[in-house]
Parts: C-alpha cells; sequence; structure tokens
C-alpha cells in the first residue's frame, strides 16, 4: 500500500478521522491537491494514521533524539509529544476530542512502522561531586550560622546531636585459645541479623552533654516502660526504631 496515497474527495477522509475537526482536513485536503504529498493522509488505516509518512518519520527522528540525550520513550511522553507535533501541524484549527488518534492502538503501530522495540533501561547512578571551593564555602556558612545562633541564644542552647547505630552487643574481637596452639576459631552470627538501635548523644556548645536518647522499635511506650533502664537516658519509640518527625 502506497503510504502517501492520494485522496479522492474531502468527505471519506473525515469519516475515517472523527478526531480530527472538518477544518484541518479541508486544509490539509488542499495542500495534497496542490502537490503537497506531506500532506496525505492513508484514508484506510482509520485513527492509527493520522500523521502522514513523511510527518511520522519527523516525529520518529525528533523521539530518538530525545531518547539520545537521556529520556526515556514511555508511551505517555511518545503520547506527549505527538500531541505536541500535531498541534505544530495544524495550529488552533483541531480538537481532537480525548485524544482518541494517539491511541494505544497508534502507539503500537506506530512503534512498528518505525523500527522501535521496548528495552530494558539501563540505570546509571550519578554521583554529586562537590569542589573544594564549594565545600569550603559550605563550611564557612555552617561556622556563621552557629556563630550567630550561640550570639542570639547563648551557648548552652545550642546543640550538636549525633544519630548513630549501636548493636545490642558489641562482638567480641578476641577468644580464648589453648596456649601452644595456633587454631582458627570462628564466631557463631545470625545471618541477616542487624541488632542496632538508634542512640541520640546529645551536647550543648558550652560543652555540657545532655541525658543520652534512644529510639525503641514499636507503635507504643509499652515495651520501654517494661524495661529497667536508667533515669538519666531518654527513651523514644517509632514504628521502625528510626528518628522520625515525632522523635
Amino acid at each position: 500500500m502506497d503510504e502517501c496515497r492520494a485522496v479522492g474527495s474531502v468527505a471519506p477522509v473525515a469519516q475515517n478521522h472523527p478526531e480530527v475537526s472538518y477544518d484541518a482536513i479541508w486544509l490539509r485536503f488542499k495542500r495534497q491537491k496542490s502537490g503537497d504529498l506531506n500532506a496525505a493522509i492513508d484514508r484506510h488505516s482509520g485513527s492509527f494514521r493520522i500523521f502522514s509518512h513523511a510527518e511520522e518519520k519527523i516525529l520518529a527522528d525528533r523521539l530518538r533524539g530525545m531518547r539520545d540525550k537521556g529520556t526515556p520513550l514511555s508511551e505517555s511522553i511518545v503520547k506527549a509529544e505527538a500531541n505536541k507535533y500535531f498541534d505544530e501541524l495544524h495550529g488552533s484549527i483541531q480538537t481532537r476530542q480525548n485524544h482518541r488518534e494517539f491511541s494505544h492502538g497508534f502507539m503500537m503501530n506506530f512503534k512498528r512502522r518505525h523500527g522501535f522495540s521496548t528495552q530494558k533501561l539501563a540505570k546509571i547512578q550519578s554521583v554529586k561531586s562537590i569542589s573544594a571551593d564549594d565545600q569550603s564555602n559550605l563550611a564557612a556558612e555552617f561556622i556563621l550560622a552557629v556563630t550567630e545562633s550561640i550570639e542570639k541564644f547563648g551557648r548552652h542552647r545550642v546543640f550538636n546531636m549525633d544519630e548513630t547505630p549501636t548493636p545490642f552487643v558489641e562482638s567480641p574481637q578476641t577468644t580464648w585459645g589453648d596456649k601452644g596452639k595456633k587454631a582458627k576459631y570462628v564466631i557463631k552470627t545470625k545471618k541477616g541479623s542487624k541488632g542496632n538501635i538508634t542512640l541520640l548523644p546529645t551536647i550543648s556548645a558550652s560543652g555540657r552533654k545532655l541525658p543520652l536518647g534512644w529510639v525503641n522499635v514499636g507503635k507504643t511506650r509499652i515495651g520501654i516502660d517494661k524495661m529497667d533502664l536508667p533515669n538519666d537516658i531518654v527513651s523514644f519509640h517509632s514504628p521502625k526504631g528510626w528518628t522520625n518527625e515525632s522523635v
């Protein structure tokens, strides 16, 4: 089938393409009659062929350019680009009710005609690098902010808190062996067991240490209340044992 076959009259074209306004079809028909084959519409492909073959190739080249610059070509992105290109061709004399011309069928046929295929994306993690000058500027800004806070609130009201994971029981690094025997001893541990709690050590700018805080795993304080903890420890709880907004 000739991709750019001429049409005999406006009426059958308009019937096959109800998504496009009659004025848009008529202007395209006039362009085609004057010899512009880029304006030709395939009458026998219905709503799947709103663009001519030449126009589809332009759209395909645009999409490949976007892909080469790092934009993933999902169906929604292709549809949005098709709408944008359609507006460029027809301006304000088009209706595109419910975007029916860019249906899933159009996407699949367009994809097949222009050699596109679905392929898995390779994700590349980018690491944000900070120059030495930027690091110096950030450090200077932090020092200035701390200095202003100390002047405004006093050293005893400016605090530094560190959120750090700590194991329930420290794993031993040594064991007792037999004198005169060189043997390899292995400690047994549970695979995948983290066994950590969140500690919140805090100190003020004046050098005063605040009571040690920690976070228990739980939705309520019931688990904490059952523990025999020293009075100088401040206890918090969260569903995952991490510091959240409430803590």
